[in-house]
């Protein structure tokens, strides 16, 4: 079967709607059919009912079309449900018009219902159908009061009023001709309104559609990313680990020339070796870094997560970076409260982390400046700060230092050699570990990284 359109769809849900609005309506006349009976009006009752189970009846046809999806069953109108919605209305009015002759015609206080059942039509069809139906059913009002007025048919007096009203031509041509005037403009507004609506609402599920399919197409060119920074990350680690073995060989090897103990060179010949050394050196930092960078990315953790005792870590990182802090006069003090909670993790994972927001901020930082690490417990929580009195970063690379390989102009000129994968590396720690890091910067002032780790035990 195929698809249908949002619009045809759309006119079957009203078909769906207007048959239980009928059932109630049905009740309801039913209801007042019983209440005229205890008051003993003068309405007869047996064509009044048949009228209403003939209205029951095409409405059950209706209601078993809509569950059995046979399109309005084998007729003229299937496939069509317009037509078919339109019938529904056109017979409604039949229904009114029957129910009111009965009922007292044009002395009965419902003969307002037209003007409902017009606004009915107005929301329901199109504008020409709706006016044209809503026009037929007042005229054909008119022609059956006219036609009781006549006596041509009879007449249902109701007790209301006096009792030649019915036959009074000035209040039989006001109420139709304001019925008509009402039903027509009601029935127009209504439909004008409702089509707008409508035609807002296929604008806005054309527009759902078009986000839809964009967001599909962007979760799917989401994953191919993911799956080539994969890919990438593999290859990295590979190369990486390739590469390092000669570049530890090489090394070696410039460093027993530099030291004199493969015989004399000449100071030329030195200097050049102490060239290549430190370029040997630089591409060991970044096959580190790389592998680093892979490891954490992928999961590829040389070890398994054990509980480590952080202030024992950063006990050890801050020995070792002294020795570099030192040799430009810069102050590297701590603040460590007795008691830290561990971190379930890998020792790289920690030393990852914090060896290289240290590292970076003495590299950063003039000689006779400070850098400070100071650590406090909320909990289970643990909330780093580091601090220096460094070059800073400028506002508008604040949001790109954790971008890989990104170094901004000003740690360029101020520091050479750099990978910039330092910071890349300690994001997706905090991020592995399910922590949080904040940069705080001022050009010339320093720079302060705020980390909040979940230690052991705080539910994480």
């Amino acid at each position: 079967m195929n698809e249908r359109s949002g619009p045809q769809r759309g006119v079957e849900l009203h078909i769906a709607w207007y048959v239980r609005l009928r059932w109630a309506a049905i009740a309801g006349a039913v209801l007042l059919g019983a209440a005229a009976a205890v008051a003993r009006l003068p309405i007869p009752l047996p064509p009044y009912l048949g009228v209403l189970a003939a209205a029951a009846a095409y409405n059950a046809s209706f209601a078993l079309c809509q569950r059995t999806h046979l399109r309005c069953m084998p007729c003229p109108l299937r496939g069509h449900p317009t037509w078919c919605l339109t019938g529904q209305v056109a017979a409604d009015w039949v229904v009114l018009l029957l129910l009111l002759h009965i009922s007292g015609g044009v002395e009965n206080p419902f003969v307002m219902l037209m003007a409902y059942l017009a606004a009915m039509s107005g929301a329901l069809l199109p504008l020409r159908s709706a006016v044209g139906l809503s026009a037929c059913g007042v005229l054909a009002f008119f022609a059956m009061t006219y036609a009781e007025a006549a006596s041509l048919i009879g007449h249902v007096h109701l007790g209301m009023g006096p009792p030649g009203l019915y036959e009074s031509r000035p209040y039989v041509i006001a109420v139709a001709g304001g019925g008509l005037a009402a039903a027509s403009l009601v029935s127009a507004l209504t439909s004008t309104i409702t089509d707008r609506l409508r035609r807002r609402g296929e604008v806005s599920r054309k527009t759902a559609e078009q986000l839809q399919a964009a967001t599909e197409d962007l979760s799917s060119a989401l994953g191919d990313l993911q799956k080539l920074d994969e890919e990438k990350s593999r290859f990295l680690y590979v190369a990486a680990h390739e590469l390092g073995s000669p570049l530890a060989t090489i090394e070696s090897l410039l460093a027993t020339v530099s030291d004199g103990y493969a015989g004399q060179v000449d100071e030329g010949a030195a200097v050049m070796v102490r060239r290549a050394r430190g370029k040997v050196a630089d591409l060991l930092r970044l096959v580190s870094d790389l592998m680093t960078l892979s490891r954490v990315k992928e999961g590829l953790e040389p070890t398994k997560r054990v509980l480590i005792d952080v202030k024992s870590a950063l006990t050890r990182i801050l020995e070792d970076e002294k020795v570099n802090a030192d040799e430009k006069a810069i102050t590297l003090s701590a603040e460590l409260p007795r008691h830290i909670p561990p971190l379930y993790c890998t020792h790289e994972n920690v030393d990852s982390l914090f060896r290289n927001l240290i590292r970076n901020a003495v590299r950063y930082t003039p000689e006779g400046g400070s850098v400070s690490l100071t650590v406090r417990i909320d909990g289970a929580a643990i909330h780093a700060e580091i601090s220096d009195t460094g070059i800073g970063i400028p506002a508008e690379d604040l949001e790109k230092v954790f971008t890989e390989f990104y170094r901004s102009p000003t740690a360029k000129r101020h520091a050479k050699g750099g990978t910039g994968l330092g910071l890349s590396i300690v994001k997706r720690v905090v991020d592995t570990l399910g922590g949080d890091i904040h940069v705080e910067s001022e050009v010339g002032a320093g720079t302060t990284f705020r980390v909040q780790l979940p230690g052991y035990g705080s539910g994480d």
